[in-house]
């Protein structure tokens, strides 16, 4: 198991310095897409259909209500490192409603689950990662076992994947208690900064 998480580690470190700073439109969308994934531990689907009207404003950053899986709405933390790099991405895009992540500069319409999928893959290229180890979920494992193991209560990540029960949770890893926090910000030292991104 320790092994299993040194290697979610490194994938995950390594997708998210990947050399994105002038690059396309569509590389850029793609990083952020595993940025969000990684950040929040989220299904391809919450985050294929993330909209900019569900990240509320709250002290430190932003708070995104999301319809999780079985219909429930919960609300999530958004760790302080990945509000700014979506709050930029929308910005430089003039996202004001609609898709965070739009099928194209423009259009208001949302990617698919499978345009997720394939973001992860194309990421996981451009940082020479081993593409067959590079998956939607896997980022979802890694979110569960770094934060786990860097001291995120089990409440807090459970509350952050939208599990309905803790035995759920579990089965990913085991974590020291701590105070409540955007699980998500424990990823801050794994991200790469850079310029604006590109309009």
């Amino acid at each position: 198991p320790h092994q299993a998480m040194k290697t979610y580690a490194l994938i995950l470190a390594a997708m998210l310095a990947a050399p994105v700073a002038s690059a396309t439109w569509k590389a850029r969308r793609d990083w952020l897409i595993v940025a969000t994934l990684a950040g929040l531990g989220w299904r391809r689907a919450e985050v294929a259909s993330l909209t900019r009207e569900q990240l509320i404003e709250a002290p430190g950053g932003f708070t995104a209500r999301v319809r999780a899986k079985g219909g429930k709405v919960g609300f999530v933390p958004v760790p302080g490192w990945l509000g700014e790099e979506i709050d930029a991405w929308c910005k430089a895009q003039e996202i004001t409603s609609g898709p965070v992540f739009p099928r194209g500069p423009g259009v208001a319409a949302s990617i698919s689950t499978m345009t997720v999928w394939a973001a992860v893959k194309q990421v996981a290229a451009a940082a020479g990662v081993d593409a067959t180890r590079a998956t939607p979920h896997a980022l979802r494992r890694s979110f569960a076992t770094i934060t786990g193991q860097r001291g995120v209560s089990l409440e807090d990540r459970q509350a952050a994947m939208l599990h309905s029960s803790k035995t759920t949770t579990e089965r990913y890893d085991k974590a020291a208690k701590l105070p409540s926090q955007a699980p998500g910000e424990a990823l801050r030292d794994l991200v790469r900064r850079d310029p604006k991104p590109p309009r």
